[in-house]
């Protein structure tokens, strides 16, 4: 199984597993895309997702999470999984591609293995 699998079934499970023996807090899905390809009208946000479109092509969210409890807000979280440091500093150097996941999502996470992120990560990403 790969890297990016394990993880996102880390994920799923993170997400799926019922709280207090009640139903599931959470929706959750796999690459959801950002637009449908189809605008009509403005909403809260839309200018970043048609931007973050026209930079960047067709994007897609590797993972989404949805709180369904009014009491939390319906919290939505946002994930991007990189599997390898050259994954990540691609990520890293086009900040843009991550603009439609921050205007549709409460959080947002950049998810690594641990290798990924350390042993010289200063000399392979510059600081800003």
């Amino acid at each position: 199984m790969n890297v990016t699998r394990l993880i996102l079934d880390a994920l799923r499970k993170r997400h799926d597993e019922p709280r207090n023996g009640l139903s599931r807090a959470w929706i959750y899905a796999e690459e959801v895309r950002v637009s449908t390809g189809f605008t009509y009208g403005r909403h809260r946000g839309e200018e970043l997702v048609e931007e973050a479109i026209r930079l960047g092509g067709e994007q897609s969210i590797d993972a989404f999470a949805f709180h369904i409890w009014p009491s939390k807000k319906y919290r939505r979280v946002a994930y991007e999984v990189k599997a390898s440091r050259s994954d990540l500093k691609r990520e890293l150097d086009q900040p843009h591609k991550c603009a439609a996941a921050l205007a549709l999502s409460n959080e947002f996470y950049l998810v690594a293995p641990t290798d990924v992120l350390t042993g010289g990560i200063t000399d392979d990403f510059p600081e800003s």
